[in-house]
């Protein structure tokens, strides 16, 4: 008859797991294959049938296919315990023998420097975990180290291969230098003149983000203390603090009203984005007023939420500093005798990723029973999403173990019934 093609590459099979490997899909043979996981012959030839670039076959006549599995590994990267703050690094599967290539992928935690994945063991007292390092894998940026061969993993020839499910372990270091705050406050204008500094009321001014060495005694460097504002006089700050690793630290620098001071104005407030540049910018802003009295609500004037000039990114609230880190409470906020700049802050979104196998199974979980989920939870940084590539269709082999087919229960109707 004449000659059909036949695309194969988007049907797959299912491996029913009884306490044996994990199993996944690897292809289709015209040679009936009895044992799971046997994939190619005594002369290593693969029994998969080769495609062409579409995943085609040419058909000229009655044809049996019968499906290939293989051993599928799965590599888990435990980042640091949950809530630790470092940035998640999702699982992947891999077939046994597959040759990994670096760079793996890396992570990050605020105040460490992530020194790379390494194997070793993982131990619990209470709700504390603790990793017990044995052999490194990679270094901070992913970059396989040559001949490393530690249980589960091995390198051989720049490439990471698994000889079973393993698990690789982030090494951290505390970062050299962190971040520290210098916030100026200047006194309320309404505050009564004569009091004392335990009842005086301090607002926000403005504020500086600088670094150091992590340990580091820093003071208030002195262009903080010495500020022209009218109506204002230098009082007091904090005095040294060691610099925090997290950058938590907070240096306060205190402006006191002079005696008789009476504000002036009127002045500019102004909404922007913490955000500058081409296609980043929100086009909603910046909003600004012009001309508006001391001591007027700010909760009238707070423009409706903008949206981001990135994809991905949702607006998170409105800040005081354009680092976004002091948050403004504009309901109760009146007009500063200053202008005023407001910057939106964002956050990243999150998104339902949802995988749909066609009527066919995902990969199943590490406990081989049941399948992986068909859909979970993602934030938008920028990146494509991982191809999910262990999918598998629902084919079943006929009682005489020559052919499969697709069996879906239903009344014949279509639709909601079933087919």
């Amino acid at each position: 008859g004449d000659a059909a093609t036949v695309k194969i590459t988007d049907l797959g099979a299912t491996y029913t797991n009884n306490g044996g490997p994990n199993m996944a899909f690897l292809g289709w043979s015209e040679t009936p294959v009895k044992t799971p996981g046997v994939y190619e012959d005594e002369d290593h030839h693969s029994y998969v049938i080769d495609t062409d670039p579409d995943g085609c076959i040419t058909v000229t006549g009655e044809k049996h296919l019968y499906p290939i599995f293989k051993e599928v590994h799965r590599l888990t990267y435990y980042a640091a315990q949950s809530g630790k703050g470092a940035d998640y690094v999702p699982p992947a599967n891999y077939f046994k023998d597959d040759a990994i290539s670096g760079p793996l992928p890396t992570t990050a935690m605020d105040g460490n420097t992530f020194e790379g994945w390494w194997v070793g063991t993982l131990t619990t007292e209470g709700s504390t975990e603790t990793v017990n390092y044995s052999t490194q894998i990679t270094d901070g940026q992913g970059r396989l180290v040559a001949n490393a061969d530690d249980g589960p993993v091995y390198i051989s020839n720049g490439n990471l291969y698994l000889r079973g499910d393993a698990t690789l372990y982030a090494m951290w270091t505390p970062s050299n230098t962190a971040a520290y705050t210098i916030v100026v406050k200047t006194q309320d204008p309404s505050d009564p003149d004569g009091l004392d500094d335990a009842h005086k009321t301090y607002v926000y001014r403005e504020s500086a983000v600088l670094s150091g060495t992590v340990g580091e005694s820093v003071s208030v460097p002195t262009a903080y203390t010495q500020k022209p504002y009218q109506g204002y006089t230098y009082s007091r700050c904090d005095e040294a603090k060691e610099i925090a690793a997290n950058g938590s630290t907070v240096l306060n620098v205190y402006y006191d009203k002079e005696s008789g001071y009476v504000p002036g104005g009127p002045y500019t407030l102004s909404f922007v984005d913490s955000i500058t540049g081409e296609g980043k910018t929100s086009k909603d802003l910046p909003v600004k007023h012009n001309a508006v009295a001391y001591g007027t609500p700010i909760a009238d004037m707070v423009p409706a939420d903008p949206t981001s000039g990135r994809n991905g990114y949702e607006f998170s609230a409105w800040y005081l500093d354009p680092e976004c880190t002091i948050e403004a409470n504009l309901e109760n906020m009146t007009m500063p005798d200053h202008d005023l700049t407001i910057y939106a802050g964002w956050k990243t979104g999150w998104y339902v990723v949802s995988i749909d196998p066609n009527y066919g199974a995902l990969y199943a979980e590490e406990n081989g029973n049941g399948t992986g989920s068909t859909w979970f939870w993602s934030s938008y940084e920028g990146e494509p999403i991982g191809e999910y590539t262990h999918v598998t269709r629902d084919y079943v082999e006929s009682s005489s173990g020559t052919w499969y087919y697709v069996y879906h229960d239903g009344d014949g109707k279509g639709g909601d019934n079933g087919w």
